[in-house]
């Protein structure tokens, strides 16, 4: 049985020990937008009151509305939703012209996560990378408010091009099962 004292226990634990420090506090914020049923939103929920973290509500169905408005410094969310506004991006790049730019941008994205995870970029790629942060990864952020420093999926993996493209694109990505 899950019980509210559990949940706390578990939310004083992540803000304690998992990394949460740096992303939660009183100067972040996040836009909390899965189900209030799902475990691993009572535990966003609990941390964000415990760490004092603004944390707003929004019903998924206005969540891409209200990302803008928000700003959030986190987003947490659930794959359905990263893929989902991973292929409305790659869709709406190709309709406006710019499909091969998204592609080469999502590639470089891949490949500067990687090197992040042995040993770091080269300068070629770092200068990609800054390439398309102008082109292409200035406008993702600014889908997601502007200000996020930071991404979550929780409840099932990400596939490889979505999770490893956010990581080299947007911001340090992580996954959460719940």
């Amino acid at each position: 049985m899950l019980s509210h004292g559990n949940i706390v226990a578990d939310a004083r634990n992540c803000m304690e020990n998992d990394g949460f420090k740096q992303v939660f506090g009183e100067h972040a914020s996040t836009l909390l937008f899965l189900p209030l049923a799902h475990s691993y939103a009572q535990l966003i929920q609990y941390g964000a009151v415990y760490s004092r973290t603004v944390l707003g509500l929004a019903d998924m169905a206005d969540a891409v509305a209200e990302l803008p408005v928000y700003q959030p410094t986190a987003v947490l969310s659930v794959p359905r939703l990263w893929e989902k506004a991973y292929t409305s991006a790659r869709h709406q790049a190709a309709a406006d012209g710019h499909g091969k730019i998204f592609a080469r941008a999502e590639a470089t994205a891949i490949a500067y996560s990687q090197a992040l995870d042995s040993g770091g970029p080269s300068l070629g790629l770092r200068l990609q990378h800054a390439l398309f942060d102008r082109l292409v990864y200035a406008r993702l952020r600014a889908a997601l408010g502007g200000r996020v420093r930071y991404a979550w999926s929780a409840a099932a993996p990400l596939s490889r091009g979505s999770g490893t493209s956010s990581a080299g694109a947007a911001s340090p990505s992580w996954r959460a099962t719940a």
